[in-house]
């Protein structure tokens, strides 16, 4: 099986947490023994670099389904730029959680941002 990893998170979390979580979820991921093409932090930055980034890596690759990981909260327009192109691919919506620093729960809102695609996934008929 050959998968496609898209890590998101907003552009205003700092850079070294949404690397942090997406390399540690990719690390399970690979632990399947799937090829994986993988490409993050993809942000919601305002010349969407990372946007065009992720479509020039995965375009042209041939996989089998795309992971959408969310390490934080993304506007939903990031996301689906990136998704919109690979819509006719199953998708798996994977919103990672938050860590324990000092006794306290932080979050960068993961689960969030993940409700908020659920919806728009669905009214734009992702298989996912």
């Amino acid at each position: 099986m050959k998968i496609a990893f898209a890590g998101f998170g907003e552009v205003n979390t700092p850079i070294e947490i949404i690397e942090r979580k997406c390399k540690g979820a990719l690390e399970e991921l690979k632990k399947s023994g799937a090829e994986v093409y993988s490409c993050y932090p993809i942000t919601d930055d305002y010349e969407e670099k990372d946007v065009n980034k992720a479509l020039d890596y995965f375009t042209g690759k041939d996989f089998d389904c795309l992971v959408v990981c969310i390490a934080g909260w993304i506007p939903t327009h990031a996301v689906v730029k990136v998704t919109e192109k690979f819509r006719h691919i199953p998708m798996v919506l994977w919103g990672l959680c938050g860590w324990m620093e000092d006794g306290r729960i932080v979050t960068t809102a993961d689960q969030a941002g993940t409700t908020a695609l659920r919806k728009t996934f669905k009214d734009l008929g992702y298989k996912f």
